[in-house]
């Protein structure tokens, strides 16, 4: 499976970031680093634990996620 990657300017509290990004477009979630979601606040609205079922039957080990608030995107294109 290949997915598309976007290099990605978004507008934070200091000024522009810069940010790689993954484009799944049969993902039900989207995911942030940890670092980024300092960068622009966000704050924690309620936890999780996620366990991911792979192919062939394999699942992920468990892991703690956490549900943000503080983000609001804004698609702008500059060609």
């Amino acid at each position: 499976m290949i997915l598309p990657t976007l290099k990605i300017k978004m507008q934070g509290p200091k000024g522009l970031v810069n940010i790689c990004t993954i484009i799944d477009t049969s993902s039900h979630r989207s995911y942030i680093l940890e670092k980024i979601a300092r960068k622009f606040r966000c704050e924690t609205e309620s936890e999780q634990t996620m366990v991911h079922s792979l192919f062939g039957g394999t699942k992920t080990t468990a892991t703690e996620t956490q549900n943000l608030s503080g983000l609001h995107w804004q698609l702008r294109w500059n060609i």
